[in-house]
């Protein structure tokens, strides 16, 4: 997309905490209201490790690119950026990003579908999270173990009509899955990668 700026071959976007944040939200929300949904706006959350393996795992650069915000969550892509005389404006750590996205989205009780983790976590962390936003609605819940491996997953997901889902499977298998995924996944308004944030909300 226009505006990225290049990193070892992996194109990161300008964007702060908050305008990532509204941007997901009005990505998502603009498509759960459409007649004929198009694909989920798609958020990735690359730090410098993933950063590296893309280097020998190309469709991890091919992912990042068919993203629709590709953020950089790391000091270390920020200061790269920086030296190469192309700054990024700040680091963009994931689940800030997404606490942030689910304040916005739980001022009108839209809902979310959260997916990774041991057995029990997932559930665990929507418990939390409707807590701490009230209005937000945790409308389902997948591990990262034998339900992330369902194929049937993605089906129930778009059934369930989520404004965001979150993907907290560990690189690269959440963004494979996630991308691997999105046609199937029409109906949602948005998937976002967001690493070990279930067991950090799960407490």
């Amino acid at each position: 997309m226009s505006g990225r700026i290049s990193i070892l071959g992996m194109d990161f976007d300008p964007e702060t905490v908050r305008s990532a944040a509204e941007k997901t939200v009005d990505g998502a929300l603009k498509r759960i209201g459409a007649a004929c949904p198009p694909r989920p706006f798609f958020v990735v959350t690359p730090n410098p490790l993933i950063l590296s393996n893309a280097l020998k795992d190309g469709s991890l650069r091919e992912i990042a690119a068919a993203a629709d915000l590709c953020l950089p969550d790391g000091v270390g892509i920020v200061g790269a950026a920086k030296r190469q005389g192309t700054p990024l404006p700040c680091r963009v750590p994931g689940i800030e990003v997404g606490e942030a996205a689910l304040s916005f989205l739980a001022r009108t009780g839209e809902r979310v579908f959260i997916v990774g983790g041991a057995p029990g976590r997932a559930a665990e962390a929507g418990v939390r999270l409707m807590d701490k936003y009230p209005g937000l609605i945790v409308c389902g819940t997948a591990d990262g173990y034998s339900e992330s491996d369902d194929a049937s997953l993605p089906e129930q997901i778009a059934s369930a009509r989520p404004a965001l889902v979150v993907v907290c499977l560990g690189s690269p298998k959440q963004e494979k899955w996630a991308y691997a995924n999105l046609e199937a996944l029409r109906g949602a308004g948005a998937v976002i990668c967001l690493g070990g944030a279930v067991d950090v909300w799960s407490g």
